[in-house]
């Protein structure tokens, strides 16, 4: 992403419980630790969850921010340590598309990618949900948490197809909680 100048990662699963909100908050301190400027943005305006990794309430974030009901400094929360600052769900809505779609969405990441050099976008699951697809439009790629043995073959593969048809790039894939096999050979437990 740093060689093509790309700053906005989307982060998603094909269903809930595959732990996309861990790997994103992960992904966005690692980063921070580098010595990035991130800015983490809770993008499931429906189930808002980054908030609990940091003991804070959703009471002002990115669905007030759309609405107009914040400004980005209101909805922002610098972490301590410095470089990696916060964007939480805000309160839960029920029909977010329309938000994201809005031009305020679009506004808030001009002005993000203006400020930080990644911007981590948790989004809910991409198979069962417009949102991450109307979300995916403003990001640069795409990155999919699979949880080992949990979503079906069939909801991983629509989640894929889902965010392809947007055109964004499929940077990655991570498998997740997964659970690594014994092998009688050491050999052949390496990388086999």
């Amino acid at each position: 992403m740093e060689e093509e100048g790309k700053k906005i990662l989307l982060v998603s699963s094909a269903i809930p419980g595959e732990g996309k909100t861990t790997i994103a908050v992960n992904l966005a301190a690692s980063l921070a630790k580098k010595g990035k400027q991130v800015l983490l943005v809770d993008c499931d305006l429906r189930n808002p969850s980054v908030g609990k990794f940091y003991n804070m309430d959703n009471h002002v974030g990115f669905s007030e921010f759309l609405k107009g009901e914040c400004s980005l400094k209101d909805a922002l929360f610098k972490q301590e340590g410095g470089n990696l600052s916060v964007v939480l769900g805000g309160s839960a809505v029920d029909n977010p598309e329309k938000l994201l779609a809005h031009k305020n969405a679009r506004r808030f990441m001009e002005a993000a990618r203006e400020n930080f050099d990644y911007i981590i976008l948790d989004t809910p699951p991409c198979a069962l949900m417009a949102d991450a697809a109307e979300i995916s439009e403003l990001s640069d790629g795409v990155l999919l948490t699979v949880r080992q043995d949990f979503a079906c073959r069939r909801q991983i593969i629509e989640g894929v197809q889902m965010l392809n048809d947007i055109g964004k790039p499929m940077i990655g894939c991570v498998m997740n909680m997964t659970i690594p096999q014994l092998s009688k050979s050491a050999y052949y437990g390496y990388g086999y």
